[in-house]
């Protein structure tokens, strides 16, 4: 906020008349009047022209595929290869509460500057499976390790979630973005995390 207010008081000081800027200069060639363009008329315009052209269908038509395409092969996670060997790596999931967590009445639930764990504070026993299901090693891996159980899940780097549901019947996840695989240090796959107390047990598998 502070920022705001010497930028306003800028602008605020450009539109003030000082004699250096309020000096009449006279008319000098020819004089046009301004016209005021209805906004919303020219989208009108531009809307009616782009349907008459078929631009409109067409351009709906791409945003269409484009989504489809996204859904069905959602962008894959980069920076991941094949794991090569067995190796085992924790990750602790605990956190700095930054100021006071309070209930509806006001009692103190958390201070903050508080270590807080999740795994002490809420049960957690599922099992995540990161795997590239275009890699027929690592799906074949997957459909033969683990079973359709509501505590395992199966989540796609790379692949086609809504064809393998359809074709497999079972339940797929994809990571969007990478936003797990970053946040737990995966970068081998297939990778299985479990709990382990109170922090989290991720294992390289390779095949």
């Amino acid at each position: 906020m502070k920022r705001l207010v010497p930028l306003g008081l800028a602008i605020g000081l450009l539109w003030l008349p000082t004699p250096a800027l309020a000096k009449n200069y006279g008319q000098r060639g020819e004089v046009f009047p301004v016209t005021e363009v209805n906004l919303l008329q020219a989208i009108a315009a531009r809307l009616h022209s782009m349907q008459a052209s078929g631009e409109y269908d067409r351009l709906n038509n791409q945003l269409r595929d484009r989504t489809m395409a996204y859904v069905q092969r959602p962008t894959p996670v980069a920076g991941l290869t094949p794991a090569t060997s067995a190796r085992s790596f924790t990750y602790d999931p605990s956190m700095i509460v930054d100021r006071d967590i309070r209930d509806r009445d006001g009692r103190l639930i958390v201070a903050g500057g508080t270590r807080v764990n999740p795994l002490n504070v809420l049960p957690f026993n599922q099992t995540y499976v990161f795997f590239d299901a275009d890699r027929k090693e690592e799906l074949e891996y997957v459909l033969r390790t683990y079973p359709n159980n509501a505590n395992i899940k199966l989540v796609m780097v790379k692949g086609a979630p809504i064809e393998a549901m359809k074709r497999y019947q079972r339940r797929f996840y994809f990571d969007q973005g990478g936003y797990l695989v970053n946040k737990l240090k995966i970068v081998h796959t297939p990778t299985v995390m479990v709990p382990a107390g109170d922090v989290l047990r991720l294992t390289e598998v390779p095949l």
